[in-house]
């Protein structure tokens, strides 16, 4: 588990248990240690994943994040607007860089949305969104494709691959 993700439970409890000023304090240290704010009212389920730490990552009090969410740098979450609440981010999610998900938004299992998206409507589990304001581009996408880790197993597959091994033996 991360220390932001860490930190979090902890503020967590302290929220749960109507000790909120000691909630805050600890939101405020995750502000000047990670230059993030993830509030202890937040719903972060222990195995979301922040990126480089949540740095500059902004959540309401009201939002969820599912299990094993991934989150980009930047990734900012705001409540109220156009719609009253705030986003409901469901599993195995996976949201880019500088998205920004506004107002009760839903985004569905297994979506991805694409780098400085702005989400104002819900997103149908399993797709891709992107774009000002995002759109639907791909649906029925399979989570795996776009997790860094087939990145580095495709890598791997090449580099120990005999074409490879021919390159280097190449002057």
């Amino acid at each position: 588990m991360q220390p932001i993700v860490r930190l979090h439970k902890i503020s967590n409890f302290f929220y749960r248990n109507r000790m909120r000023p000691v909630s805050k304090i600890i939101d405020i240290g995750m502000r000047i240690v990670f230059q993030t704010s993830i509030p202890g009212g937040a719903r972060v389920h222990p195995t979301a994943h922040f990126a480089h730490s949540g740095i500059f990552t902004l959540i309401t009090r009201d939002s969820e994040l599912g299990a094993r969410v991934t989150l980009g740098v930047g990734v900012v979450f705001v409540a109220g607007w156009p719609k009253p609440g705030a986003p409901i981010v469901e599993d195995d999610c996976i949201i880019h860089t500088g998205a920004v998900l506004v107002g009760a938004v839903r985004i569905g299992s297994g979506s991805v949305i694409g780098a400085n998206a702005v989400v104002t409507t819900d997103i149908p589990p399993r797709s891709l969104a992107v774009g000002i304001p995002a759109r639907v581009k791909k649906s029925d996408i399979d989570i795996r494709e776009y997790h860094f880790p087939v990145v580095i197993e495709a890598n791997q597959a090449f580099f120990h691959s005999e074409e490879a091994q021919q390159d280097k033996t190449k002057p």
